[in-house]
């Protein structure tokens, strides 16, 4: 976790989470091609 001023920004964190979720789901994707 990347903290800022000793707080994490919610809109960085959020934006984190998402790219994450976004990453999983296409390695999920093509694993099922494979």
């Amino acid at each position: 976790d990347i903290k800022i001023s000793g707080a994490p920004k919610p809109e960085h964190t959020g934006h984190h989470t998402r790219m994450l979720t976004h990453m999983h789901v296409a390695n999920q994707y093509l694993y099922s091609l494979r």
